[in-house]
């Protein structure tokens, strides 16, 4: 049986990162990150077009939260309250003891080896304090720096898995599974 995942909600450091509950002081930066093209290159989500949309969408999370559906941190640097980008877990399966891990990070801190450190922190909450037995990430074969991160975090691409998303115009978007399943 998996521990409640949301209450309390589940504050993670690492050595240089803080990963925390949303709150509604982070509506800019997060309102930055839904809206950055950069971000949302490989995803084929529809860009947050203005703070309304944002809004909206945080207080989605927050419900997902309150229901215990799902666990979304908000990713700030130990030195900032800044929000630079997020990292969640969602689509719990309860029976079969796994979830499916999401992440995205503001351009700016890209390529710093951020975002390795805070997947790095989730993945042993989930085995460990979750109780998971697998995670499950979903990414754009052409995006290379999250199938390297994905890798160096001990998740193993699945050739099987053969899906595409559409764009907002239609267009299929390729997509690659990987997984990392609990060694314990």
């Amino acid at each position: 049986m998996l521990r409640s995942k949301t209450h309390p909600f589940p504050e993670l450091l690492t050595a240089r990162l803080k990963l925390r509950a949303l709150e509604a002081a982070d509506l800019e930066w997060l309102f930055q990150l839904r809206s950055d093209p950069l971000v949302a290159k490989f995803t084929g989500r529809k860009l947050d077009q203005n703070k309304k949309a944002t809004e909206s969408y945080y207080h989605k999370i927050q419900a997902g939260i309150k229901n215990n559906q799902w666990i979304y941190w908000a990713i700030q640097q130990k030195d900032s309250k800044a929000l630079i980008g997020t990292i969640c877990l969602w689509n719990f399966d309860e029976e079969k003891q796994r979830a499916d891990l999401g992440y995205e990070l503001l351009p700016a801190f890209q390529k710093k080896g951020l975002m390795t450190e805070a997947v790095q922190a989730v993945v042993p909450f989930s085995f460990n304090f979750l109780g998971l037995k697998q995670l499950f990430a979903v990414t754009n074969p052409a995006n290379i720096a999250s199938c390297k991160l994905l890798e160096k975090s001990g998740f193993e691409q699945d050739f099987s898995f053969k899906e595409a998303d559409l764009d907002e115009q239609g267009k299929e978007i390729p997509l690659t599974l990987f997984i990392r399943t609990d060694s314990n």
